[in-house]
């Protein structure tokens, strides 16, 4: 019997149980460019950089969350939070874009901090 299709839901491999949701995959992609560009930043004493991570974090966030919606060609056959899911993933990219955007904007201040 063949399983309907979540848009929220990610399969790893066709056949596997395990799966990952949207907003899960959204979190981990932001928060290893965060440390990346963290480390980056403090090598290189150059806290710009963390700043950059920002705006990578807010496209990031924007297109893994509303990647299925963005793919639509008809916005009749959107659905907007037909489950919890839609509605979580939704508050996960939200908080992602206020994070993303308050690093952009005051991300380099962090170096004189360290």
């Amino acid at each position: 019997m063949r399983r309907p299709v979540n848009s929220a839901v990610i399969n790893t491999l066709p056949g596997d149980d395990l799966k990952i949701s949207r907003h899960h995959l959204s979190v981990a992609l932001c928060s290893v460019v965060a440390v990346v560009f963290v480390w980056i930043s403090f090598v290189t004493t150059n806290w710009t950089w963390f700043t950059r991570s920002g705006s990578v974090i807010v496209i990031l966030a924007i297109v893994t969350e509303y990647l299925p919606t963005l793919r639509e060609g008809n916005v009749q056959n959107t659905k907007f939070w037909t489950q919890q899911e839609d509605h979580s993933s939704t508050r996960v990219a939200a908080y992602l874009v206020m994070i993303g955007t308050g690093i952009w904007g005051f991300g380099d201040l962090v170096g004189e901090l360290v």
